[in-house]
């Protein structure tokens, strides 16, 4: 996922539902990312942001696997070839026409 800007204000909750794989989530630009409510991911979550990661006292963070956030950039093709050689990528088939 990729974004201008992204943040999660108090009191409001954001949650990745992308089973047991893992969810990059690249913003930009704008202001750093501030998790002052929750966010939550039933798998991995990496957040990259060049601006800074922020999290607050009342910020919450629940994953069913890693959480991960950098200050670092990164490209999504890097992202993605890393994730299927080290086998935690999946494709699941929607079942739909």
């Amino acid at each position: 996922m990729d974004s201008n800007s992204f943040s999660i204000g108090r009191n409001n909750c954001v949650t990745f539902y992308n089973g047991s794989c893992a969810t990059l989530n690249r913003v930009t630009g704008g202001p750093p990312f501030a998790i002052l409510g929750k966010v939550a991911a039933t798998g991995n979550l990496y957040v990259v942001n060049p601006h800074g990661i922020v999290v607050a006292p009342s910020g919450v963070i629940s994953t069913g696997g890693r959480f991960v956030a950098s200050a670092r950039s990164a490209r999504r093709g890097r992202f993605a070839r890393s994730a299927v050689r080290r086998g935690r990528h999946r494709a699941r088939r929607s079942g739909r026409g």
